[in-house]
């Protein structure tokens, strides 16, 4: 970003040619009858706040997006297509002259790379859900409900991202995304490379039964069943772990992301 120096504003005596009543294209707010605007106050302080997070959000895109796609995804990529998805989704109420935002957006990331990606699901997801508030505040939008942004794994995609609109009731379910693939997990499930494990890996870094992960709810445990060599989450060894969203497992060779991921009805 390139930084400007500014010399000193000159003094009103010296700036005859703005008058009472008068915009100078200089301030940084309207002045109205030598008041502010307060619509536009508002705005440009929106707009101000809009910057500051889309700044966050590069940085935390910068880190993830630009490493995994490279030069594909940019972070004002992420954000002018929120507002897109946001602007063109809104809905004019009758008899009103606002217009009501949808309140849940789902950004589908292509799931190459994406164990980089959903590292820092959460925190992008926060960012830009305050994003989406704010430019529905600057708009003026109604938004019934709050507004939430998630950032998931796509299906389909095999590189970009998508935002999709929800306006449906949402359960969340635990999954085991290995590669492009990902295993639903109802109870409990058992990893391994032999023929009785629930997830088999074809590896021979991998024991026949390694390890056995417990759902209940929101709560998710994984524990070593006898493996020859363990496994690590979030890069530490051990052999019973509590499992979070976005946790990535090693086991032997393999890389396995545990996440929840929204089912809608």
């Amino acid at each position: 970003m390139s930084s400007q120096t500014h010399g000193p504003e000159p003094c009103a005596s010296t700036n005859s040619a703005t008058r009472a009543g008068q915009i100078n294209p200089r301030n940084k707010f309207a002045i109205v009858n030598n008041t502010i605007d307060p619509q536009e106050w508002s705005m440009r302080v929106g707009i101000g706040i809009l910057e500051r997070i889309e700044q966050s959000i590069a940085k935390i895109v910068d880190l993830v997006f630009t490493k995994t796609f490279r030069s594909q995804i940019q972070p004002t990529e992420l954000t002018s297509a929120l507002k897109h998805k946001i602007d063109s989704t809104a809905c004019l109420v009758p008899n009103r002259r606002s217009s009501d935002a949808p309140s849940h957006y789902v950004i589908e990331v292509s799931p190459r790379g994406g164990e980089h990606i959903l590292s820092r699901a959460d925190q992008l997801a926060k960012e830009l859900s305050e994003f989406a508030k704010e430019h529905v505040r600057v708009q003026g939008y109604r938004y019934p409900g709050g507004i939430d942004v998630t950032v998931v794994p796509s299906k389909n995609l095999s590189r970009g991202f998508t935002i999709e609109v929800v306006n449906r009731s949402v359960a969340w379910r635990a999954f085991l995304i290995i590669g492009d693939k990902r295993y639903p997990i109802e109870q409990s499930v058992i990893i391994g490379r032999g023929l009785s494990a629930d997830v088999r890996l074809a590896d021979s870094s991998v024991s026949r039964q390694h390890a056995k992960i417990d759902v209940d709810g929101e709560k998710a445990m994984i524990v070593d069943i006898g493996s020859s060599n363990g496994f690590k989450v979030n890069g530490k060894r051990c052999t019973k772990a509590t499992l979070k969203n976005n946790s990535l497992i090693n086991l032997g060779r393999q890389k396995i992301l545990f996440v929840f991921l929204p089912i809608f009805d």
